[in-house]
């Protein structure tokens, strides 16, 4: 799995963001196996720089974001065509109290006992059907179609510009945009 990471864009232009690739890649959950280092950048075939350098650029990664997110509403729609209801989740955090707990306490002759029982809070949820309204849900999942394969050809046209560019680079350039 690749490390991806987030940049300022700007930086990212530049170059100039010194040491920051690792930390940035391994504190973004998109995964996480290693940082690649200049020595790495060497070592690797001009294609698997580009592909290196153009995965991690943030504009991209914000792209596939966004597809990802997507797909996830598009299989919501499908679901809820199919049942004919959306599940809602209704959480609250609701007080609970535990056993009885007595605390005794001597002074001299005389003992003195109190009983408690104390409290915590617990979030409990309740899952509730809605009928949907499946023409609604027809239009909102064609919208995201729409969406998605506008982003998939966004995110393709990046990719193959950045890929163009930096499959020329020696690793040195390639990784000062890394």
């Amino acid at each position: 799995m690749k490390i991806r990471f987030r940049m300022p864009l700007a930086a990212f232009r530049s170059g100039r963001v010194p040491g920051t690739h690792c930390l940035a890649g391994m504190v973004l959950a998109l995964g996480a196996s290693g940082c690649a280092t200049l020595e790495d950048f060497r070592n690797m075939a001009p294609a698997e720089r580009a592909r290196t350098v153009c995965e991690s650029r943030p504009d991209y990664a914000g792209i596939q974001r966004n597809i990802s997110e997507l797909d996830k509403s598009i299989a919501e729609a499908d679901e809820a065509l199919r049942k004919g209801v959306r599940v809602y989740r209704q959480c609250n955090q609701v007080k609970v109290y535990g056993d009885k707990v007595t605390t005794c306490s001597t002074v001299g002759n005389t003992t003195q006992c109190r009983e408690s029982r104390p409290a915590r809070f617990e979030k409990q949820c309740l899952d509730v059907l809605l009928p949907i309204d499946a023409q609604q849900e027809r239009d909102n999942r064609k919208g995201w179609v729409a969406d998605r394969k506008r982003l998939q050809d966004e995110a393709r046209q990046l990719y193959q510009t950045c890929y163009q560019s930096v499959v020329k680079m020696n690793a040195e350039d390639a990784y000062s945009l890394y």
